[in-house]
């Protein structure tokens, strides 16, 4: 087996304020862009990758 590399991103809505979302809902957001991204359902993602979403 070789290692194999999936790059996406996903950006959530930039705005100053987003009271209709908390903090968890505008991470899951943009995950679902990057999974969508990569052209997979959210279940194919979680069979065939391992890996963790980061915040700064």
């Amino acid at each position: 087996m070789r290692p194999v590399y999936a790059v996406a991103g996903g950006v959530s809505k930039f705005t100053k304020a987003r009271p209709d979302k908390t903090f968890p809902a505008i991470v899951k957001e943009a995950y679902d862009y990057a999974i969508a991204d990569l052209g997979l359902t959210h279940r194919q993602f979680l069979e065939i990758v391992d890996g963790s979403v980061a915040s700064y």
